[in-house]
């Protein structure tokens, strides 16, 4: 049986530097993204830990650091 309660969300990471949940994704710009990976469940825990058993969606910045981007992090 479906229940949303028990349904995780992926942890959203942006140059391996844990960002949000998966509703932060609308405030990153196209433009500077990279590449977007979606990690599942068991891969996203043994890469990311086990508070990521939702999964990760990894996103590479064009300038490979979230410092260096040309948008605000404002959350």
């Amino acid at each position: 049986i479906y229940s949303p309660a028990t349904v995780s969300m992926p942890t959203v990471y942006v140059d391996d530097q844990r960002y949000g949940d998966i509703n932060i994704l609308s405030t990153i710009p196209a433009a500077v993204i990279a590449t977007i990976r979606l990690y599942r469940a068991w891969d996203a825990t043994t890469r990311y830990g086990i508070n990521n058993a939702g999964g990760v969606i990894s996103i590479t910045t064009r300038q490979g650091g979230v410092e260096d981007a040309t948008w605000v992090n404002r959350h």
